[in-house]
């Protein structure tokens, strides 16, 4: 019985970690006219998202760390949503996003800030 009890430990610590999930993907999006950074985490979870979810979201731009923000249950079972306002953003910076999982794992998605679109009534003729 002491020989089974180690096996059935690592049993269990590996089916757990077989339900965590990394994040499945990020979706970026940034307003380069307003600097707010939107971004829909999916992370489909199967089990109670206050035991499974996003723990953790890094902002960086341009690789310094903007926003470190720590969460204690996610948005709900399948998406974590989270905004950020990045003032001093500009044309051509980098701005990666990375998302931790409570139990395993983490996914990065990069952006390329792109110019700012002109408004209605703005544009040349």
């Amino acid at each position: 019985m002491r020989q089974f009890a180690p096996v059935l430990f690592a049993l269990v610590v590996m089916c757990g970690a077989a339900l965590a999930t990394p994040p499945d993907s990020i979706s970026l999006k940034f307003d380069p006219v307003t600097h707010i950074l939107a971004s829909t985490i999916y992370h489909p979870v199967r089990s109670n998202p206050s035991e499974h979810f996003i723990a953790k979201v890094v902002v960086d731009v341009n690789g310094a760390v903007m926003v470190t923000q720590t969460f204690k249950s996610q948005t709900d079972t399948k998406v974590q949503e989270v905004s950020y306002v990045l003032v001093d953003v500009k044309e051509g910076d980098k701005v990666g996003l990375t998302a931790v999982c409570s139990l395993f794992g983490q996914l990065k998605q990069v952006l390329v800030v792109a110019p700012a679109q002109p408004g209605p009534g703005t544009g040349s003729k």
